[in-house]
């Protein structure tokens, strides 16, 4: 949808871009938190700090209502540094050749 423009799932063109961050968080109405793209835990005394990364982004259908996220920026975040963060395939991505 991001690429295209065009929703995958009712191929509708009315697709919108909606801040993540400028959605509300918790009860409160005026309670606005940007929703990170994960936390990078730093060692620290006396208790480790969790600081947030990146900043997610939503594509959405007006149509059918179809939402798809993604994070803004991804080569700012540093992946494997988040905490939880593992990836799908049980090993790094490959940078030269197979050996």
């Amino acid at each position: 949808m991001k690429a295209s423009h065009k929703c995958p799932k009712c191929d509708s063109l009315d697709v919108g871009v909606l801040d993540v961050a400028a959605l509300p968080h918790g009860t409160e109405v005026l309670d606005f938190r940007p929703q990170p793209a994960g936390v990078v835990r730093r060692k620290s005394w006396p208790m480790p700090v969790f600081i947030p990364v990146g900043r997610i982004e939503a594509w959405v259908c007006t149509t059918c209502g179809y939402y798809e996220t993604y994070v803004k920026e991804p080569a700012q975040v540093p992946f494997t540094e988040l905490h939880g963060f593992r990836w799908a395939s049980q090993s790094p991505p490959r940078t030269g050749p197979y050996r």
